[in-house]
């Protein structure tokens, strides 16, 4: 599995940011897995509320940037998504994945940074 964290900054509230990213990336609104069928999640090593996307065999979790997912060096975005990419089914291709998502999202008018 090859993670990533594209972190956003963005006036809009918690929910309407996940939805707008949910809609960017064109994740349905409920997960295709059967035991993660609901987006919207709590968890406290999530720091909180959270949501779980599934699309392309990628799992994307938007959460806060605080509490125990608080992130110092990039104080600066109040929200990351976390890629969970699959490195045998896009076989070692994450990086390219994550910089293509990372710039897709950036051209919609988020402020994003990948973490490298």
């Amino acid at each position: 599995m090859e993670t990533f964290n594209i972190y956003i900054n963005s006036e809009l509230p918690f929910d309407d940011c996940a939805y707008l990213v949910r809609s960017l990336i064109n994740a349905n609104s409920v997960n295709l897995s059967e035991y993660q069928k609901e987006q919207k999640r709590y968890g406290e090593n999530y720091g909180g509320a959270y949501y779980l996307f599934e699309c392309l065999g990628i799992e994307f979790y938007f959460v806060k940037n605080e509490g125990e997912m608080f992130e110092n060096e990039y104080d600066n975005f109040n929200y990351y998504l976390i890629l969970n990419i699959n490195e045998y089914s896009h076989q070692g291709s994450g990086l390219f994945i994550a910089e293509y998502i990372n710039d897709f999202l950036a051209s919609k008018k988020l402020l994003t940074k990948l973490e490298l």
